[in-house]
């Protein structure tokens, strides 16, 4: 009983490995459709490592680069058809891809590799290592040059009278002239064939004419579909069926997607074939010296080892830079891209990614949110309290121009303090050509709206140029003062900038807004290191920010108070357009409203008591100012108030 069931199985089993097989060679190995390397911009643009961005030692790779078409592939988008390899010699340490969002990935983009601390020890990722970035075309489509180079892998004359085959491929790929017989060869030659064969796809095929042909009648360039010989798309013969003269000539055609690869006298390549289908005349049979096709050997690669390490030396500082090269990339890309997609935007001064840019960012930078929550319009501030930090003295947007400092072109922004404190460095935005050397910034006292001539710096710091960003869109770097200096609200001073040991190719550029409107100072220059003449820029403005201690703006209080600038919940243009109400009065009664007030009526009602009340006001209204709605004094005074209300409703009671 058991065995005729066994047998059963057995059959089946068969049977069903017979169609799957029998599947597999019906649908034959899959044909992906061909792809041109770059015929315009390919390169790896910058590279610049992170360390630290979301917990010590760890490690993120960002890689700035350009695959430019003149025009784009339909077929394969650029995540599909290049891969972005970061290698230690031979030895691959990661790979991504570009997004494909603006035009399909192609143009300029960026993508990002990331090493945990455990994954930067065990590989290992040594930093400031030896390595460099490889952009790659994907080894398992038919790539295609812009040029036909690629020696013949197959060649053959058919005579239809005989159907015999001969091998023509030495002679294709030889320099020897007139070696390569094409047809027709004499008169009444319907049907003779010339075939050029490569083992990849191709659609450029040139061939180099050694005597002309003299012949009439009518001919057909075809390819091997699966079925029959049929004429490719968009197909331009050069060689008017090899009449066109003594030269080269190219063969061009769209490449099909439904070309295959067949056996021509027992040789498997992909053939493009020259027929004679009519023939009513006949002197010369043309000759042909050479022949090449533009199909690829290997992929289209690019690569560079020139890296830029960044390390800040602790985790805020590391996701605080990476949160402004962020902006500056993604002002890089909106401009890059024609302004056809939005990805920067100002909310109550705040650069924020918009929902477009959030797109891009967060699929190229994996945990961006946790990294750099600033970015995000939904997300609050982080709150930090250092030491230092900005005063509302700079002038941070609009830049579409630069200025070159080296040797004794010096420069520099006057601006005036809206309060008294203690400068200690400040901001810029800035790159470099060369090897620009040290960048000293100084802080000078005012001479009639313009540094003073020849006066010493009141208080300096320096940088290395050599490590600026060699984006012309430039970066912001912090410049530290040696000691800090006291200036007084309401008095003009200058920001100086100068790189004497650069040069004419040595330079740091210092970005400008050509139409400036910042009414505190102006652009200044001086062509002689500041020691005869200073003269003003009219209408131009450098970007700065300055930075300050003791300054009231950098208290507590304010910290909190802007905590929501620049998110969903800043008031600032609802104030505006509600009569130019400020933005804490416009925040500070929204929270009275649907923290304080509606709560309120619930606890009244729910109670049929108004103690409550007082209860509700004296805990909201501190949670306002720790959010942000609501000045800290105003709500300490008012919840001092409420509280002792509450104190006096719920503890009093009245004699008699």
């Amino acid at each position: 009983m058991t065995r005729p069931r066994q047998s059963s199985r057995r059959k089946w089993l068969i049977a069903g490995a017979i169609s799957i097989l029998f599947v597999l060679l019906a649908t034959g190995i899959p044909v992906y459709a061909q792809i041109a390397e770059p015929d315009s911009v390919f390169g790896v643009q910058q590279i610049e490592a992170y360390r630290s961005v979301q917990e010590l030692n760890d490690t993120l790779f960002l890689v700035l680069g350009r695959i430019e078409y003149t025009v784009n592939p339909t077929a394969y988008d650029a995540s599909q058809a290049f891969i972005v390899r970061l290698m230690d010699g031979a030895v691959e340490l990661g790979t991504t891809s570009f997004y494909a969002y603006h035009n399909n990935g192609y143009d300029l983009g960026f993508c990002t590799i990331y090493f945990s601390a455990d994954e930067v020890a065990s590989i290992p990722v040594a930093w400031g290592g030896g390595y460099s970035v490889s952009i790659e075309g994907n080894p398992t489509l038919h790539w295609l040059d812009t040029t036909a180079t690629t020696a013949m892998d197959g060649t053959f004359v058919y005579d239809d009278d005989t159907t015999t085959y001969t091998d023509d491929t030495t002679d294709a790929n030889s320099a020897a002239a007139n070696d390569m017989e094409f047809p027709p060869s004499a008169a009444a030659e319907v049907d003779d064939a010339y075939y050029f064969g490569s083992e990849g796809m191709f659609n450029i095929l040139t061939v180099t004419i050694g005597q002309n042909g003299d012949w009439a009648g009518s001919y057909a360039w075809e390819y091997w579909n699966g079925s029959s010989w049929v004429v490719p798309q968009g197909l331009t013969d050069g060689t008017i069926g090899f009449t066109a003269g003594v030269g080269t000539w190219d063969v061009t055609f769209t490449c099909p997607t439904n070309w295959r690869s067949c056996a021509v006298n027992g040789v498997d390549l992909y053939w493009l074939r020259f027929r004679i289908a009519t023939q009513t005349g006949f002197t010369t049979q043309p000759l042909g010296t050479q022949s090449w096709t533009n199909t690829l050997a290997d992929p289209p690669s690019v690569s560079s080892a020139v890296i830029n390490w960044i390390d800040e030396g602790s985790v805020v500082d590391a996701q605080d830079r990476l949160t402004t090269r962020c902006r500056t990339l993604a002002t890089m890309l909106e401009n890059d891209w024609g302004g056809t997609t939005d990805l920067i935007e100002s909310i109550a001064g705040v650069s924020k990614l918009t929902d477009e840019g959030e797109d891009y960012f967060v699929a190229s930078i994996d945990d961006l949110r946790a990294m750099c929550p600033d970015l995000f319009s939904d997300v609050t501030i982080r709150p930090e309290f250092p030491e230092t930090g900005f005063v509302q003295d700079y002038y941070m947007g609009g830049d579409d121009a630069d200025y070159d400092v080296y040797g004794v072109n010096w420069y520099a922004q006057t601006f005036t303090p809206t309060q008294d404190y203690s400068v200690s460095g400040c901001d810029l935005k800035m790159f470099r050509v060369g090897a620009p050397g040290t960048v000293t910034v100084g802080l000078k006292a005012d001479g009639g709206g313009l540094p003073m001539i020849g006066a010493p710096d009141l208080a300096s710091g320096t940088i290395d140029g050599d490590d600026f960003t060699t984006y012309t869109g430039g970066e912001w770097y912090e410049v530290s003062f040696t000691t800090d200096y006291a200036v007084i609200s309401g008095t003009t001073y200058a920001l100086v900038v100068r790189a004497a040991g650069g040069g004419v190719n040595d330079y740091v550029g210092w970005r400008v807004d050509s139409e400036g409107t910042y009414a505190g100072g102006q652009a200044c220059v001086s062509p002689d290191s500041g020691a005869v003449s200073w003269g003003n820029i009219p209408g131009e403005d450098f970007m700065f920010s300055i930075r300050a201690t003791d300054a009231y703006t950098l208290s507590y209080r304010n910290r909190l108070a802007n905590r929501l600038v620049g998110t969903r919940l800043d008031m600032t243009d609802l104030g505006q357009s509600l009569g130019g109400i400020s933005r804490m009065w416009m925040s500070a009664i929204i929270w009275v409203i649907f923290a304080c007030i509606l709560p309120t009526v619930f606890f009244v009602r729910a109670t049929q008591s108004f103690k409550p009340a007082t209860l509700v006001f004296a805990v909201m209204l501190p949670f306002g100012a720790l959010s942000g709605f609501i000045y800290l004094e105003v709500a300490i005074v008012a919840a001092f108030l409420f509280a002792s209300a509450a104190i006096f409703s719920f503890f009093y009671k009245p004699s008699g």
